[in-house]
């Protein structure tokens, strides 16, 4: 075993694998740096795309629904009368599969009304002062998507879409935010603690998200700037005052991906969260595969490195084996290797061969001698 060790072979086997094996880490580190580097930026990007084309499939979903108050509106001015009663059976026609949908309303110049869960307001009741009329009625006859409300007689969270017609009536729809959250998880299938979206409007106002406790739950709007043990407060900096669309932010201890994007002409951004580990997997898979490359090409290069050791050892050995003759005076017993090869092993058996016949002829010509000085003696 010692002598083994102390072998060619084994030395030169250990020092080329220590090199191979050198060069092959360094190699694999700079050309995974480069790699990770590249995948990093595609990985950010695709997430990126991914949120803007989850952001139009929330704003065509959307565009659903203002469709539907639009061709409620083009129906309620083509009637030539202010027939309430025809009115509400259109409203009601329109809620029998509608379940996001939880009420319609028109609302004209003249404060009277139709709601479609039979609401019949005070005589003095404000309208000046609701979102859901004012915003609508003041937006130059734009298409408007108001802020979030609390509807206190069906108990829920709403979006408001609302259009002011050439009569200065006001046409609405109150959307449920369960029904926009469910659409946002469906968007985002992978849903999770860490991986989420939700919908903020143009004044930082959260109008859904999937954690209760970060979306307005009765009368009170919750700003992103409220939501400072989630950092939610640089989001709203980053992406509404500095116009940023990518941010990294650490919540206990998680680095946490976050994109924004525009909700087509509403107003609103989509904001979609992504924890980090899922857009760097592919690192621990990277480093497993490279770590396995590694240690197949070591295996490899080491059984190449013996067996070519092994060779070239036989021969030395064989070498060796003919100097320890010649050393103890058994010339006669090496035999010859006749070797064609050109290289220096090949020199030194060929070297060998003619030291064995140099040898033996001086040994042949000492015996002539010795036989002579016997002759000349007996003669004598």
């Amino acid at each position: 075993m010692k002598r083994r060790l102390s072998s060619l072979s084994f030395k030169y086997t250990i020092i080329i694998d220590l090199i191979l094996i050198a060069a092959l880490i360094s190699t694999s580190v700079l050309a995974f740096s480069k790699l990770y580097s590249t995948l990093e930026s595609e990985s950010i990007r695709a997430i990126e795309l991914e949120t803007n084309t989850n952001a139009n499939d929330l704003a065509i979903w959307f565009e659903n629904y203002r469709g539907k108050t639009e061709a409620l509106a083009a129906a309620i001015e083509a009637i030539s009368d202010t027939d309430f009663d025809l009115i509400q059976n259109i409203f009601q026609s329109n809620l029998k599969n509608e379940e996001a949908v939880s009420l319609y309303f028109v609302i004209y110049e003249d404060h009277s009304c139709v709601f479609s869960d039979y609401w019949e307001p005070a005589p003095d009741y404000d309208f000046d002062a609701c979102d859901f009329y004012y915003n609508p009625l003041h937006n130059d006859g734009k298409f408007t998507y108001v802020e979030t409300q609390y509807d206190f007689p069906s108990k829920s969270l709403v979006v408001i879409l609302g259009l002011k017609l050439e009569n200065n009536a006001v046409v609405g729809t109150f959307v449920k935010v369960d029904a926009v959250i469910d659409k946002i998880n469906s968007i985002n299938e992978n849903a999770s603690t860490d991986n989420y979206a939700f919908l903020v409007n143009p004044a930082g106002n959260i109008v859904a998200h999937p954690d209760p406790d970060k979306r307005q739950q009765d009368d009170t709007s919750v700003h992103m700037n409220d939501l400072v043990d989630v950092h939610y407060d640089i989001l709203y900096q980053k992406f509404f005052n500095e116009g940023e669309n990518f941010v990294t932010i650490n919540q206990n201890g998680k680095n946490i991906f976050f994109t924004c994007s525009d909700v087509s002409d509403t107003g609103w951004k989509l904001i979609k969260a992504t924890p980090e580990v899922a857009i760097y997997r592919f690192r621990t898979s990277a480093e497993l595969y490279i770590f396995i490359i590694i240690v197949i090409a070591v295996f490899l290069i080491s059984i190449l490195t013996i067996l070519t050791f092994s060779v070239l050892t036989k021969r030395l050995k064989n070498a060796s084996d003919g100097l320890e003759l010649f050393a103890n005076g058994k010339f006669y017993e090496y035999k010859l290797s006749n070797c064609k090869r050109n290289d220096e092993i090949g020199d030194i058996q060929r070297n060998m061969d003619k030291l064995k016949i140099t040898l033996a002829t001086m040994d042949r010509d000492a015996e002539d001698g010795k036989n002579k000085f016997n002759s000349n003696q007996i003669i004598l």
